[in-house]
């Protein structure tokens, strides 16, 4: 924590304290500084999983709790669609010691008032998911959200291997990919949403979604996203109408991200 903040200050639950440079970063200005001009970052969560290159590997959840301290108190403070700040770091393990190849101090916000993965089951969640033989994703999901109408989440998947994808079965050399590639770069997103809208006093729509990876030849599967809408009436119960429709997604070696088919 020391060397990715560049302090040497700590709070009572040991979180670390630290300014960001000013000018540095506009996504430095979605994370909130408390009453001392402080942020206040702790170790959130900690994903093992091993790289492309079969090395062990980690992800580092850090959290800038959303809130304001005042003579030793806390208050959790966030609108509605304001989460918790989050940053990453990635390490890989070489020769016993593990060494840092990625960092944000903002990534994304994530859950509902200020907080995630308290109250409402479906706030937010992070997980790490397969894309291929050998690659994963950090993937975040934000909960079921909205003030009136359509009620609707988003899942949002970052690359966080060390290096590109070596795409064996391409005509193109792989090293334009390596001089291209970042850590921590958004790969994919989707947005779903769930039995809330009500367009009428009568009816009611409701939207299944279902992600399923594809195996190819590729380093990296096809994905499938099914998509069911239903809209029922609300008294009897009774279908209107019904469609299913499926769009397929190819990871592009040019742009790095899941792109249709």
């Amino acid at each position: 924590m020391n060397y990715l903040y560049g302090s040497n200050q700590f709070d009572a639950k040991n979180r670390i304290l630290w300014k960001p440079a000013s000018g540095k970063s506009r996504n430095l200005d979605l994370i909130p500084v408390s009453y001392d001009s402080f942020i206040h970052t702790e170790v959130d969560t900690v994903l093992f999983f091993r790289n492309s290159n079969g090395n062990e590997s980690a992800v580092v959840i850090l959290a800038n709790p959303n809130i304001q301290l005042d003579r030793n108190t806390e208050i959790i403070t966030g609108s509605h669609f304001e989460g918790v700040s989050l940053g990453v770091a990635l390490f890989t393990k070489h020769k016993d010691q593990w060494r840092l190849y990625g960092f944000q101090k903002h990534l994304i916000n994530l859950g509902y008032f200020g907080e995630y993965r308290t109250g409402r089951e479906d706030q937010g969640h992070i997980y790490l998911r397969k894309l291929g033989n050998n690659w994963t994703a950090l993937c975040f999901q934000q909960g079921i959200g909205g003030n009136t109408g359509d009620f609707s989440g988003k899942e949002i998947w970052y690359s966080i291997e060390k290096n590109a994808p070596e795409f064996e079965y391409e005509e193109e050399p792989n090293e334009i990919n390596q001089y291209d590639y970042t850590a921590l770069r958004q790969i994919f997103n989707y947005t779903y949403s769930h039995n809330y809208y009500f367009p009428d006093l009568d009816n009611q729509n409701v939207i299944k979604i279902n992600l399923s990876t594809l195996k190819t030849k590729s380093p990296l599967y096809d994905l499938k996203l099914d998509v069911e809408k239903s809209n029922y009436h609300v008294e009897t119960n009774k279908l209107n109408t019904f469609s299913k429709k499926s769009i397929y997604f190819e990871f592009s070696k040019q742009l790095h991200l899941f792109v249709r088919k």
